[in-house]
């Protein structure tokens, strides 16, 4: 459809700087952003790309993000772009040592990165640190926010669904 070719086109004008886009970037078709970002294993951890309906692209590494996790998949509210990081991490490293190259710390703590999508790239993000037990949520579904409310959904797990250690990994 011509939609779908007009996003095709944008996206390729972008170039996104390093090209790096997780699986789940969100568009915004009231807007016709779309909110992308990749993480790693090295600081920064997270580099957010949005994709403006024009082809140009604002970035923003996070490089105050807690630590390296697999931010698989992200909310959107009207507000905010909402980034957690959970003690579910990829780093390939790992592998050489003989070790699944997914790593699951639940000692760490789970912290939400609010960033304003109206200043992605300049914008206060509000760091959230949540005060539940080990859990893994790795796709979103709906957010919603009342007043100071934040309410995410998703289905979650009581850690990551993939061959750990914990399970005899070799």
């Amino acid at each position: 459809s011509d939609v779908d070719m007009r996003r095709r086109l944008r996206l390729d004008k972008a170039g996104c700087g390093d090209g790096a886009l997780t699986a789940h970037p969100k568009w915004d078709d009231a807007s016709g952003i779309l909110y992308g970002w990749s993480y790693s294993d090295q600081p920064p951890f997270v580099t957010i790309n949005v994709v403006r309906p024009d082809g140009s692209v604002a970035s923003r590494e996070l490089w105050d993000a807690p630590y390296t996790s697999e931010v698989h998949d992200i909310w959107l509210t009207p507000d905010w772009m909402v980034l957690p990081f959970q003690g579910f991490s990829f780093q390939p490293r790992r592998v050489s040592e003989g070790l699944s190259v997914q790593d699951w710390q639940p000692d760490l703590p789970i912290v939400l990165a609010l960033v304003p999508r109206d200043d992605v790239e300049h914008g206060e993000i509000r760091w959230i640190t949540a005060d539940i037990e080990p859990q893994y949520v790795m796709h979103t579904l709906a957010a919603n926010t009342d007043g100071n409310t934040l309410t995410l959904d998703g289905p979650i797990f009581e850690r990551p669904p993939f061959p750990l250690e914990v399970d005899g990994f070799q």
